[in-house]
């Protein structure tokens, strides 16, 4: 329990496991079933929902085979929890369900009510919001028979939300007036914070921005005492309501605040009575911020905030490894420091809410020594933690500047740029899109009329149709790929923003990670966008700096060239691939099905050479420091599993031209498939082969077939011969859409590279 409370569920998972085995061997079936959902919890704090998901089912079935009826009530309640994490909302209604009717039966009332409120999150998540209704007035009705009057609160702050959601600002108002008095019956900084966050919530959409900041004024000694996650929503309302009053450089200060405490906020949390997805949150006040500084002409700074709001992803969970023994980088290691200061500093949060919980008429002179104790610790903690990424960020620029960890500024991304190159990021905010075109001379911005929604589904239309075997460049995947090339590209040509330039650099965002750019085509010239410009993509506009500085590089050509093909049965253009590879680097060395092992990719991967893996990419969009590549496994161990995880790849030193995660979908995980919800898988392994010290890393977006798999990588690495990789990336696609057999974008668009750009 302490380690998984800690930050650290890799070593809960090894004491579990042991735990249970123990327990087994004496027959001790309760403590089985205690392990075994501790278990359950550790695995979902790393992100591996289907272990998590065995554990607790396993956990349930002892609880019922003993009689154990309170466990096997928990037992369904974390399940379901598992299952509205995930998205899967019916499953989780109908358990919990099954977990009030043993909290009935039991007498559980208090539970009851907190799982009617959980239901009706799930039921505003699936836009069911009478149904949501009826659900909190029965958690209300119960938390005020009980007695339960924190839970009484947090069910009136729900029913508040949800009032003003639907513009009934009275019903709302009384709700808040009766948080109100709960929060001075409770006497607890904790229930007036949750009280004043969500008044001034209900204020903004009411369109009050005086009354948010009143309310935030009045609060500011409880808002103060707290942890990061209550600083960034209070901020992002001041600068919400600042905004409104036009008073846009308190807006942008309130801005910069709120973009400070989230960037210091890692992991899950609870977002909201609504429990609204973290990501979709925490994007809210960098958006806030670049429209503020782009309405006040600060182009620059919009750009720099607009960067800093992505692929902070391996920052996350970055000390939850499976093997604590492993080398890491000194960057990592700091930074994964950093993540357990962290979790101390909510550790410490939690413990003065809980003490803080206690009216203060009820609280004895050691509670009151105590509490004082738990505010000096924590704000040691946060001053210890904010010197620590600062001084990690001093050691290493290049480094953390890749992690997401330091934001680099306008003039370092413009110096990294080489002649003919132009950067083109992309800023998705929820109706308009922002597009910063950067030069080694300029940075400039235009702004495009499209919602996210909107352009998510443009994204997913054209890949689901250009995905397809079957599909045509001229039929409805034209349309499709013309109006999102007059919506990214053809505004910046209008502009003259592109003159001159060979080679782009794009940084996309949001659904636009998922989008096989060089098929977009001009509807004017029917050219495909890689038939003007070679294409490099990058996680972030710090990474191009991050990566052009890391390390110093070998001169001249590679001297070898290493292939694998793990799963030849399963991946049959596996083999294709690698023989085309073979013929192409001459003197390469090739691994077939066993002897594609782990332990010898880490060997080849150390090697100034160029890799070629055609396998699986497994993203975990939970904890993207466990998305792995899946290999032949070999002697055992975490160094020879058959599994390199994103955090072991942060441990290697890399030293090749070129990583090529050829095979099926290495480019994308579950994300693509479940409406771009979870963030960008694809950027996550790119950039954790970036760090290790690969200059270039290309994957592909789709399975491709096996004859245009083999033709692809040959034409790729004929081209690579005299070209530098985003170069000879888009002659090889430029040879294949005239070849009449492979002319199909589906052949060649699922080719996507990230990365240096240089070869030599």
């Amino acid at each position: 329990m302490l380690d998984v409370q800690l930050g650290d569920p890799g070593a809960a998972i090894e004491h579990l496991l042991r735990a249970r085995e123990r327990y087994r061997s004496i027959g001790y079936v309760t403590g089985e079933q205690n392990a075994l959902g501790q278990l359950g919890t550790a695995y979902q704090a790393v992100g591996e929902l289907g272990p998590a998901m065995a554990a607790f089912d396993s956990s349930l079935a002892l609880a019922r085979e003993q009689g154990l009826r309170q466990e096997e009530a928990s037992s369904l309640e974390l399940i379901a929890d598992l299952y509205r994490q995930a998205g899967d909302y019916p499953p989780a209604l109908r358990l919990y369900d099954e977990a009030n009717r043993i909290n009935d039966e039991l007498g559980l009332e208090v539970e009851k009510g907190t799982n009617r409120r959980s239901a009706a999150e799930v039921q505003v998540a699936m836009g069911r919001t009478d149904l949501a209704g009826r659900q909190l007035t029965e958690a209300l009705r119960i938390h005020q028979a009980t007695g339960a009057r924190l839970q009484e609160l947090r069910d009136r702050l729900m029913v508040a939300e949800l009032a003003s959601r639907s513009e009934d600002m009275p019903r709302a108002r009384a709700e808040l007036r009766e948080a109100d008095a709960l929060a001075v019956a409770l006497d607890a900084r904790t229930a007036r914070v949750e009280v004043a966050l969500a008044r001034a919530g209900v204020l903004e959409r009411a369109g009050d921005p005086s009354g948010v900041l009143r309310t935030l004024r009045t609060a500011r000694s409880d808002l103060s005492g707290g942890g990061y996650d209550a600083e960034w929503r209070a901020a992002t309302h001041r600068a919400w309501a600042h905004a409104r009053l036009l008073e846009l450089d308190s807006a942008a200060n309130a801005g910069r605040e709120a973009v400070a405490a989230v960037e210091r906020v890692r992991g899950s949390f609870r977002s909201g009575v609504l429990g609204s997805a973290f990501a979709a949150e925490r994007a809210a006040p960098y958006a806030d911020l670049v429209d503020v500084l782009l309405r006040s002409g600060r182009v620059e700074e919009a750009f720099e905030v607009a960067d800093a709001s992505r692929n902070q992803a391996l920052r996350e969970r970055l000390s939850a490894t499976t093997d604590p023994a492993a080398p890491i980088r000194p960057t990592v290691s700091a930074l994964a420091e950093g993540e357990a200061q962290l979790r101390a500093i909510d550790t410490l949060v939690s413990r003065l809410d809980v003490l803080e919980e206690i009216p203060s008429a009820e609280r004895d002179q050691s509670s009151h020594d105590l509490a004082q104790a738990l505010s000096g610790q924590l704000a040691e903690a946060r001053e210890a933690y904010e010197a620590l990424l600062v001084r990690t960020a001093e050691r290493d620029a290049a480094g953390t500047a890749m992690l997401g960890s330091r934001r680099v500024t306008a003039d370092e991304v413009r110096a990294a740029l080489q002649p003919g190159e132009t950067l083109v990021e992309y800023f998705a905010g929820p109706e308009r899109l922002v597009v910063f075109v950067v030069t080694r001379q300029t940075i400039r911005s235009l702004t495009v009329d499209v919602a996210r929604e909107e352009l998510a589904s443009q994204v997913r239309v054209a890949r689901d149709l250009l995905g397809r075997p079957g599909a045509s460049g001229d039929a409805e995947p034209g349309d499709v790929l013309a109006a999102l090339h007059e919506r990214l590209i053809a505004p910046l040509e209008r502009a003259g923003f592109l003159a001159g330039t060979r080679r782009l650099v794009l940084v996309p965002h949001a659904a636009l990670v998922y989008l096989p750019a060089a098929a977009l085509r001009n509807p004017a010239t029917r050219r495909y966008l890689v038939e003007d410009y070679a294409l490099l993509h990058l996680p972030s506009s710090a990474a191009l700096m991050a990566v052009r500085g890391l390390g110093v590089r070998r001169a001249g050509r590679p001297g070898r060239a290493f292939a694998f093909a793990p799963f030849p049965r399963e991946l049959p253009a596996a083999v294709e691939e690698v023989r085309a590879f073979r013929r192409a680097m001459r003197g390469a060395e090739t691994r077939y099905g066993g002897r594609a092992t782990e332990r010898h990719l880490r060997q080849a991967l150390a090697v100034a050479g160029v890799v070629h893996l055609a396998t699986h990419g497994v993203m975990n969009p939970r904890n993207p420091m466990f998305s792995r590549l899946a290999l032949a496994p070999g002697s055992g161990g975490s160094g020879d599993d058959g599994r390199l995880e994103v955090h072991e790849l942060l441990g290697l030193q890399l030293s090749g031209p070129l990583v090529f995660l050829s095979g099926c979908e290495t480019g994308v995980g579950a994300a693509w498939s479940t409406g771009f919800t979870r963030g960008e898988d694809y950027a996550t392994l790119a950039q954790a082969f970036l760090y290790a010290g690969a200059r270039n890393v290309l994957a592909t977006l789709w399975p491709i077939g096996d004859r245009g798999a083999a033709v692809f990588a040959r034409r790729f690495y004929a081209h690579l011969e005299e070209l530098a990789p985003p170069e000879a990336l888009a002659a090889a696609q430029r040879d294949l859409l005239r070849d009449p057999d492979f002319g199909r974008p589906f052949h060649w668009a699922a080719y996507h590279l990230s990365g240096e750009g240089g070869f030599r």
